[in-house]
């Protein structure tokens, strides 16, 4: 499912969930317990700026979300976005382009090395 975010917004990200159980954190708050809550909080706060950024060019110069392409082999075509700087929480996703434009499928929250 493809979201555009606000049903008054013409353009901007647009994302959809690959994981089901983040679409469900997401839309229901359901599965919150599975984090810390910070890392939940910050997911929210993230979502929201994801909501309104115009473009890419928007989540690239905000620097506090270290927006970065991952570079290894296993993370080909995927962005991470810092969720924690102490844990290294980070929200992955990929980029996909479509005719209407890029939008953003979010992947996972992953504490793990991301390459």
């Amino acid at each position: 499912m493809t979201v555009s975010i606000s049903s008054d917004k013409l353009d901007g990200v647009k994302f959809r969930f690959k994981d089901r159980s983040l679409e469900r954190l997401y839309y229901e708050g359901h599965g919150k317990e599975r984090y810390p809550k910070n890392i939940v909080d910050r997911f929210f706060r993230i979502m929201q700026l994801i909501h309104d950024a115009k473009d890419e060019r928007d989540m690239r110069n905000w620097k506090s979300l270290h927006y970065e392409k991952l570079k290894e082999k296993k993370w080909k075509g995927c962005y991470s976005i810092a969720l924690d700087k102490t844990t290294k929480y980070r929200l992955i996703i990929e980029k996909i382009t479509e005719d209407e434009g890029i939008s953003l499928l979010i992947t996972e929250i992953n504490d793990r090395h991301y390459g």
